[in-house]
């Protein structure tokens, strides 16, 4: 395998662990509001730390993915190839 094919396999699985990881965070903490009678700000807060850095790492993979995918498109190949 190409090193280039095995970056942008490394890029999305990073991609799709960031992105799960942050649904499943965000999930969570919706239910806990839901289900709590006093909003804990202290839960919150770390919710919202956690999800701004799997954010961040969502920015960071997908930029290069596009990049790539974009430089590919114009010198005629198709990013399945």
């Amino acid at each position: 395998m190409e090193i280039t094919v095995i970056a942008r396999q490394a890029l999305l699985y990073g991609h799709i662990i960031a992105f799960a990881l942050a649904l499943a965070t965000i999930i969570k903490e919706d239910v806990r509001l839901l289900r709590a009678k006093r909003i804990d700000p202290a839960s919150l807060h770390a919710t919202a730390r956690l999800v701004k850095w799997l954010l961040l790492a969502l920015w960071f993979t997908g930029v290069p993915m596009l990049v790539t995918g974009c430089r590919r498109a114009r010198r005629g190949g198709l990013p399945h190839d």
